[in-house]
């Protein structure tokens, strides 16, 4: 694996109604002036929690970034509801209505007309609140969300039990030598509470399969690899090679291209550190909200899979479902050897604040958010060079991987090299 000169993970920005709040703390006026001569090789936008039946005063915003993808992180409609207090399913039409509804939004038409949308589900969208694999609708669902994603009618994706996928970047970088992969999880089609899986034995065996490029039992097990198998190109990815893109420049094509990259970026519907939500429930703000947390042993099996990877790829978490951004993750030793950064982005038309049912829990909400910033860091430590942020108002996040810019892995560092790519570009 080469050596990545800069993954920007600095670059998350959310957007409050159009207006710049960076949540690394850097100054907004000079991102924004930086971003707009400095892309990087690749840019995504994403985000979650889009009720299609509300006003979306994001769009402009995304679209201004020209990035080379969109991604639905869950919630990208709401297919049930409350009526007379009970919540419901809208039903099949319903369901359906609703994401031509958003598809007509002309924004977000013109989003969709200029860039490639990408995407998994989370609950609303796959058709019940917090629905797992008892939901009766699934396979209609499955249908449904593919459709409105414009997937291929003979997608392999179409056959597959749940909407899991993985796209590969290649040919970036000033040599063309570098590589980035978007690998989308779905934690809805086989998450049981009662059995404690989320991914079920193909998607964990698929995902190994990315992340080590070796080939796997439906436990995961390794078929016959000795320690340094991953080095060996026969151990790579089987013949079937499942699940994979390749992007090539400024098009994406159904090549199955499953070689290692240098980076990889995971998307899960649901936060895999929960440490807000945790802090919030210990003062009674509690809500109910769904992490990895709720699935130890799943959640032990992601870290471990990450840090076995880790040799061969850099990996960033991307979350959503929550209705508010932060920057968090693992500090080096905690949960696994190296650090790992998530960045979530929820609540794109709607946020937190506005489902706490009284003013009081509101301004403890709003309170304790502002606290948490001054947390000591041997209590709430950073992570990734970076200050670990939250904001409560509408938002979408950004990541732009750039492997021309050197970078020490500081803020300061970050801001100087990015200074040098422009006086060099």
């Amino acid at each position: 694996m080469g050596v990545i000169r800069l993954l920007a993970l600095a670059a998350f920005v959310a957007y409050s109604r159009g207006d710049l709040w960076d949540v690394t703390g850097h100054d907004s006026a000079q991102e924004t002036a930086a971003d707009e001569h400095h892309r990087g090789d690749l840019r995504i936008a994403f985000g979650s929690c889009n009720r299609h039946d509300r006003a979306q005063d994001l769009w402009p915003a995304v679209r201004s970034l020209s990035p080379d993808a969109w991604v639905w992180l869950g919630d990208a409609i709401y297919a049930d509801g409350k009526v007379d207090n009970v919540r419901r399913y809208g039903g099949r039409a319903f369901h359906r209505d609703a994401y031509a509804t958003q598809n007509e939004h002309p924004e977000y038409a013109a989003l969709r007309a200029e860039t490639r949308i990408l995407g998994t589900w989370d609950d609303h969208d796959y058709g019940f609140n917090n629905a797992g694999a008892e939901w009766r609708e699934k396979e209609f669902a499955q249908r449904a969300f593919l459709d409105f994603l414009g997937e291929p009618r003979g997608s392999p994706r179409r056959a597959r039990a749940g909407v899991y996928e993985a796209y590969t970047f290649r040919g970036l970088g000033a040599s063309g030598a570098s590589s980035a992969r978007l690998i989308l999880l779905d934690l809805r089609f086989h998450a049981s509470a009662r059995d404690g899986t989320l991914l079920g034995d193909a998607q964990w065996e698929w995902f190994e399969r990315l992340m080590l490029g070796r080939r796997t039992d439906a436990r995961g097990a390794d078929e016959g690899a000795d320690e340094g198998a991953d080095e060996g190109a026969e151990d790579y990815y089987d013949g079937e090679r499942r699940g994979c893109v390749a992007f090539d420049g400024a098009e994406m094509n159904e090549n199955t291209d499953c070689d290692p990259v240098d980076v990889t970026i995971v998307g899960s519907s649901v936060q895999v550190h929960a440490h807000t939500q945790e802090l919030l429930a210990k003062m009674g703000i509690g809500m109910d909200i769904e992490s990895w947390n709720e699935y130890p042993a799943e959640r032990r099996r992601l870290f471990d899979l990450i840090a076995a990877a880790n040799s061969r790829t850099r990996s960033l978490v991307l979350s959503g479902d929550v209705h508010h951004s932060e920057i968090g993750g693992s500090p080096a030793g905690c949960d696994l050897p190296s650090e790992l950064v998530e960045i979530t982005s929820s609540g794109m038309t709607h946020g937190v604040m506005e489902e706490l049912p009284t003013k009081f829990l509101r301004r403890m909400a709003r309170h304790a958010t502002w606290g948490m910033e001054y947390l000591p860091p041997w209590l709430f430590p950073d992570v990734g060079n970076l200050r670990r942020r939250r904001y409560v108002g509408y938002n979408f996040g950004e990541v732009v991987v750039d492997f021309g810019v050197d970078w020490d892995g500081s803020a300061e560092g970050l801001a100087e090299g990015l200074a040098e790519g422009l006086a060099e570009g």
